[in-house]
């Protein structure tokens, strides 16, 4: 171009290549070096009743989405392609989604409406290292109160971001930048074969792992732990806790499932105290303790007895039959072994037998003696948790005593220490 004689280079293509760069960036979201981006297509209803429409799966995306951003994580808004309700469980699609959408986090969840509750399962991947990075199912409030549940599981989502996601370093910004394609493996069927279901492991014992064989899927926290499956499929899954007897269940997996409960795992008996009441000395009392040198079956204990006697005592009698010498009261020490012949650690009623042997010291004021003896013993203990009631028959009595009692019944209490 020539101006006033001189010759300058044409300037409409570099200005119009700059306007169009920059109309192009501005519809590019940055993404800040390191920084941790997210993809939520949404949460299957898994329903039953009628309002299993769907009507939160939205809300739930939405909410968790406002927590991440408010914790420094972005959100990328998808394609706007429909997404199958099979895929929506699936982390193998959701990671390929995520990592097609710029994202290095995929986000999938169900949550059910039963009765007055709403329970949200949800399981967040870490698309770069192919690992479930979250997971977690919570139970809340339905009805008026179901958007305070919502809030406080997106709160809960965001925490645990925070915990396990934390941003990324050069060498991962490098794979978010190649969009390398990671496939999951998912549990127990590496055919891929049925619709991913994510069930809900519950368990009042809190810190328990949740093993399928040698792998361990997660620990439950806040009573629950989050796992992944194939519908069509079956899954052994095992709990295991320090101190605690495995409890393994077996399960037929199909897409209706959310949840599978364990009952509290047993613990695994080495020391116990007891207290108890013999029929023979209605105001008696006994207490003592015993060392399992076999778990749950062989045991040794020592245990020591106070009670006031009454001329009227069924074991006073046997010292004064007349029944008129002034009351008094009397001392036992006792050791004893037994053991659990028939019942396993987890029956609810177990039996078991033991010998006993005592030395004794006082008796009615108007006949101290000393003594000693032996029992058999025959107990019936149910296991009920910490503390466990019993029921007994005793047989035998004191040595010199003319009248040995045939059988006495007595009871008490046992827990683990």
């Amino acid at each position: 171009m020539l101006r006033n004689g001189v010759s300058f280079p044409d300037m409409r293509f570099p200005i119009l290549a700059i306007f169009f760069l920059a109309s192009f960036a501005a519809s590019v979201p940055a993404q800040d070096e390191g920084k941790r981006f997210a993809l939520i297509p949404g949460f299957v209803d898994l329903s039953t009743e009628v309002l299993g429409s769907g009507a939160f799966s939205g809300v739930l995306a939405r909410s968790i989405s406002l927590e991440l951003e408010r914790a420094g994580y972005g959100i990328v808004r998808g394609d706007g392609a429909e997404t199958e309700r099979d895929d929506m469980l699936s982390a193998e699609a959701a990671m390929r989604r995520a990592a097609g959408s710029g994202a290095d986090i995929a986000i999938i969840g169900f949550y059910a409406i039963e009765g007055d509750e709403i329970v949200v399962g949800l399981r967040a991947y870490d698309v770069l290292s192919d690992r479930a990075a979250i997971g977690l199912v919570e139970r809340g409030e339905g009805g008026v109160g179901i958007f305070d549940t919502i809030d406080r599981v997106a709160a809960l989502v965001a925490a645990r971001a925070r915990e396990t996601l934390k941003p990324l370093g050069p060498a991962e910004i490098v794979v978010r930048s190649q969009k390398v394609r990671v496939v999951k493996r998912v549990v127990d069927d590496p055919s891929g074969r049925g619709a991913a279901v994510l069930v809900a492991v519950r368990s009042p014992d809190e810190g328990a792992g949740v093993w399928a064989g040698p792998r361990e899927l997660g620990t439950v926290r806040d009573g629950s732990c989050a796992i992944e499956a194939k519908a069509g499929t079956q899954l052994s899954v095992t709990l295991k806790l320090a101190d605690h007897y495995d409890r393994k269940l077996t399960i037929d997996i199909v897409p209706e499932m959310t949840e599978l409960r364990f009952p509290a795992l047993a613990r695994i008996r080495r020391f116990d105290a007891f207290a108890s009441w013999c029929g023979d000395l209605p105001l008696g009392i006994e207490a003592g303790a015993r060392w399992y040198p076999v778990p749950d079956r062989i045991f040794l204990g020592a245990s020591v007895t106070a009670a006031w006697l009454s001329p009227e005592d069924p074991y006073a009698r046997l010292m004064d039959p007349t029944g008129t010498a002034d009351p008094g009261t009397l001392g036992r020490l006792s050791i004893q072994a037994g053991w659990h012949p028939f019942s396993d650690y987890d029956s609810p009623v177990r039996l078991s037998g033991s010998l006993r042997y005592y030395a004794e010291r006082g008796g009615l004021s108007s006949f101290p003696a000393t003594g000693n003896g032996t029992f058999l013993e025959v107990v019936a203990e149910t296991s009920s948790g910490d503390l466990d009631p019993f029921l007994g028959v005793r047989f035998g009595g004191t040595f010199g005593l003319d009248a040995l009692p045939s059988a006495n019944l007595f009871g008490g209490a046992s827990w683990e220490f």
